[in-house]
C-alpha cells in the first residue's frame, strides 16, 4: 500500500467518527464536510508551487529546471501562451515522479 492510500485511509476513518455521518459513503461525507480529496489537494499544491516558480516568487538561490518550449518550436504553435513546459527526459522511474515531471 502506497503512502497516498495510507493517508487517504486516515481521512476516511476520521470522517467516519463524526456523529451522523458514519453510515454515508466516503464521497458523501467529503461533500457534507466540504473537504477535498487527497489527490485534489496534491494537485492544487503542485499548481501553486509551479505558479510561484514561474513568477519568481522564491529566492534567487532556489533553482528549478523548468524547460519552456523554444521560440523556434513556438513559431508553428499558433495558440496558447509563453509558459508551455517541456517534460524532462528520465532514465529511471524515480525521476518520473519528481515535481517538474509530475506537473508537465
Amino acid at each position: 500500500m502506497c503512502d497516498i492510500e495510507k493517508i487517504e485511509k486516515v481521512q476516511m476513518r476520521a470522517t467516519k467518527l463524526i456523529r451522523g455521518l458514519s453510515s454515508h459513503s466516503y464521497e458523501e461525507r467529503l461533500c457534507v464536510l466540504q473537504l477535498p480529496t487527497l489527490c485534489y489537494r496534491q494537485l492544487r499544491r503542485d499548481m501553486i508551487q509551479l505558479y510561484k516558480c514561474v513568477k519568481n516568487k522564491y529566492d534567487t538561490d532556489f533553482v528549478l529546471q523548468l524547460q519552456y518550449k523554444s521560440m523556434l518550436e513556438k513559431r508553428y504553435d499558433t495558440r496558447g501562451h509563453s509558459y508551455k513546459l517541456v517534460p524532462q527526459l528520465c532514465k529511471y522511474d524515480l525521476r518520473k515522479h519528481f515535481f517538474v515531471n509530475r506537473l508537465v
